[in-house]
């Protein structure tokens, strides 16, 4: 890893762990194993180096594959063909968000300083919310509008219904950040709470 990509990934964590204000160039350069003055040769000061995480961040992959997973699976693009095996569809949808987004990796960290730094910095207050609320909920609501008008699920407000799905999931997420031992306990919950979800709005189930 060149010491330009260390600088971040090293600083990231740090400022999860003890928020932007807390660390200081002087530590980031000690996690990275280099002296504080050869930070400048790579970013002018830590507030560059704070907007360099939030330009990596806005294009992560993992957002994008997440909700093109939801909006775009194969067996949800015609609106007509629909198998017994619907359960296990919207299962694995939900349940790989749930992975994916809560696992221990660089995302997991920016999460950490989004939740934090939101009331300091408007940016990532709006990043937060467009990744977190109007991207998921829109792509929730795609699927949920295809199942309805299909005869599938019943036919309530799809926005209400994706917050409804979609609320838990990212509550569970947020307690796997909090206390990662409990992440097994905070799955099993995901995919009891998906099984409910479909028993309540499936048509087969009224």
């Amino acid at each position: 890893m060149r010491t330009k990509e260390k600088i971040l990934e090293k600083a990231l964590i740090l400022f999860a762990e003890r928020g932007y204000e807390n660390v200081s160039v002087e530590e980031i350069a000690a996690e990275v194993g280099i002296k504080a003055p050869s930070i400048y040769k790579h970013y002018k000061s830590k507030q560059d180096i704070f907007d360099a995480i939030i330009d990596k961040m806005k294009n992560n992959d993992v957002y994008k594959n997440i909700t093109d997973t939801i909006s775009s699976n194969n067996k949800f693009n015609d609106a007509g063909v629909f198998t017994g095996d619907l359960t296990q569809m919207i299962t694995t949808i939900g349940f790989e968000s749930f992975v994916e987004l809560s696992s221990p990796t660089e995302l997991t960290q920016f999460r950490k300083l989004m939740t934090v730094e939101q009331f300091n910095t408007p940016e990532l207050a709006e990043l937060f919310v467009k990744q977190y609320y109007d991207n998921m909920i829109s792509r929730y609501s795609d699927l949920f509008s295809k199942l309805s008008s299909s005869g599938v699920f019943k036919n309530e407000d799809p926005e209400l219904m994706a917050l409804q799905f979609y609320a838990p999931l990212f509550m569970l997420m947020t307690m796997s950040d909090a206390v990662p031992e409990r992440k097994d306990e905070f799955s099993c919950l995901v995919e009891n709470y998906i099984d409910l979800f479909i028993k309540i709005y499936s048509k087969e189930n009224h």
